[in-house]
């Protein structure tokens, strides 16, 4: 059989940030084996058609050299339909899979987020044959449409240094469709689809799911649209298709701030060791919007924008940080040296991505966002903006987003689609209370239409409970993959935040590529102070980043400890 193929310029993205393009030629391939019967059926609510199909010829994954093909690892590309209503075109979708001991265990179908993540950013190619040759079943790694090694990929053209946010998004999705590719393809209902698809060309009976931030929404709506083909669910850090992210993240951003701020400050040792770290934080932010502090061995600026961007990174990614990182820029601006030096710790919370924007894939990011989005207007946007501490609002007003998506072209759903999600698959939904992205009201509310969900709040923690190697969420999440029941989360009670001591400043913690490329090309967004739409998404993707691979590497512990 053979299957239409988009032309070369529509469906392959620049050089620099191709795969082995050549190793993913198509051609005459055969479907898999599976059940004819799965197939029409899934073919009739969106799933697999008959022309979709897994291409083992190439793995366009780097994998460790311990790893075999078809022996440990089943590695390359479905082609699963850009419209799965209307599958006569067909999209280039990645997959790596670890194979675990028993054929016959649901495969873990894990979830990125973004949206816009790749797996292919996040260390697959350090995962030994050693560790996964005694997994009870197979790990699975899905790249998400239109991203990563996906192909197309929709990425967009930098942001000239004078280009607004809503023009950038205008050429971008110009350029996209002179390209012929359709964006409005590219959103979380197709996105489930692709997992249809997956398991029914590959022939697993049933799968499970793990999925992270965004991965959460895509998880929900597998849930909504394809719960008889899943065995059990994680969902860790909830987005809730309910509620809109541009409708409430301001909010759930600042409640994660201030509630920090009042837990340090009920902290005699935290408290007496760093103040009050609210007051702080808002005169360290006017301090620097008119004179900038400068990284310590280098000319790149550090302005008020850094600073807020970093403060919620390193709350999501390690809480107990934060009241020192403050510390450390109020410090700087006091001396009155210029320069700001950060601790080795946070260095390695901040200064760890190299790559930061590039790992999202823009135009996939716009069309994925703006669908789940549609509905918010800008009166829901300025009224959640209007619970945030005021010298915080400038940083977290989403109107800008929400003009761009006003232009991007997007597919457009009923008010049904964005519906509380019912389904009677075990599910276990986790939360950490200090999350600055995903607050625990929008996964407790989506647990409560889930017959058989089960949301826990961990205190002390931020974005992605998985990544934690605390003892209690480790243990509740292990026990769940392996009896997806009712958790006992009586140790929760047990869990406290405890604040990292001060710290001798030593290390320069910006990369200053990253510094240098989103802080010089940075286009305005129509307020002060605010961020430009790079910078936005560069903060984004490095917390993303550094959590999905904290994420896989604790997978990868917790199935180990199963042999």
């Amino acid at each position: 059989m053979l299957y239409e193929r988009p032309s070369a310029s529509a469906r392959i993205a620049s050089p620099h940030q191709s795969p082995p393009e050549a190793k993913l030629r198509r051609g005459r391939a055969e479907i898999l084996a599976t059940s004819v019967a799965l197939l029409a059926g899934l073919g009739a609510c969106g799933g697999a058609s008959s022309g979709a199909h897994f291409d083992e010829s190439a793995c366009p994954f780097v994998v460790d050299p311990s790893q075999v093909q078809g022996s440990t690892i089943r590695c390359g590309i479905l082609y699963t339909p850009e419209r799965h209503e209307s599958p006569t075109q067909y999209i280039q979708v990645p997959v790596l899979i670890f194979k675990g001991q028993n054929p016959t265990e649901p495969p873990v179908i894990n979830l990125s987020g973004g949206p816009g993540q790749s797996w292919a950013d996040l260390g697959l190619d350090q995962i030994t044959a050693s560790e996964t040759q005694s997994w009870p079943m197979d790990m699975v790694f899905l790249e998400q449409r239109g991203t990563g090694l996906s192909r197309p990929r929709l990425d967009c053209p930098e942001q000239g240094t004078s280009e607004s946010d809503i023009d950038f998004a205008i050429r971008c999705g110009a350029d996209l469709q002179a390209q012929g590719i359709d964006a409005t393809a590219y959103n979380i209902q197709e996105m489930a689809s692709d997992v249809a698809t997956f398991q029914a060309v590959l022939g697993y009976p049933a799968i499970a799911l793990d999925g992270v931030s965004y991965g959460t929404a895509w998880g929900l709506q597998i849930l909504r649209a394809y719960s008889a083909l899943v065995k059990y669910a994680i969902l860790d850090s909830v987005v809730n298709p309910t509620i809109p992210t541009l409708s409430a993240s301001a909010s759930a951003t600042d409640t994660a701030l201030t509630t920090t701020f009042a837990s340090c400050a009920s902290d005699s040792s935290c408290s007496g060791a760093y103040g009050e770290l609210e007051s702080d934080m808002a005169n360290d932010l006017t301090s620097l919007s008119s004179r900038p502090l400068t990284l310590a061995g280098s000319a790149t600026p550090y302005d008020d924008g850094s600073m807020f961007g970093d403060a919620v990174s390193v709350l999501a990614l390690a809480p107990p940080l934060l009241p020192r990182m403050i510390a450390a820029v109020t410090a700087a601006i006091a001396s009155g040296s210029g320069q700001l030096l950060y601790d080795s710790d946070i260095s390695a919370i901040i200064g760890t991505d190299t790559q930061a924007l590039s790992s999202i894939a823009i135009g996939q990011y716009f069309s994925v966002l703006c669908t789940d989005n549609q509905l918010v207007t800008l009166a829901q946007v300025q009224s959640d903006l209007a619970k945030v501490t005021p010298a915080f609002s400038p940083y977290l007003d989403n109107s800008a987003l929400l003009s761009i998506c006003q232009a991007w072209k997007h597919q457009q759903r009923t008010p049904a689609d964005y519906s509380a999600v019912t389904s009677a698959v075990s599910t276990l939904l986790v939360s950490g209370a200090l999350d600055p992205l995903t607050s625990p009201d929008w996964a407790r509310q989506a647990s409560t239409t889930l017959a058989h969900g089960y949301w826990v709040e961990f205190p002390g923690l931020g974005h992605d409970v998985g990544a934690s190697t605390q003892t209690c969420p480790e243990g509740i999440l292990s026990r769940f993959s392996q009896s997806p029941s009712a958790p006992v989360t009586s140790c929760v009670q047990s869990m406290t935040i405890a604040f990292a001591a001060p710290a001798q400043p030593v290390t320069v913690v910006e990369n200053q590529q990253v510094r240098a490329r989103l802080g010089e090309q940075a286009g305005p967004v129509g307020l002060a102070g605010s961020r430009s739409l790079y910078q936005r998404l560069a903060t984004q993707s490095r917390i993303e980043t550094l959590a999905g691979r904290r994420h896989v590497r604790q997978r990868i512990a917790e199935l180990v400890k199963l042999r």
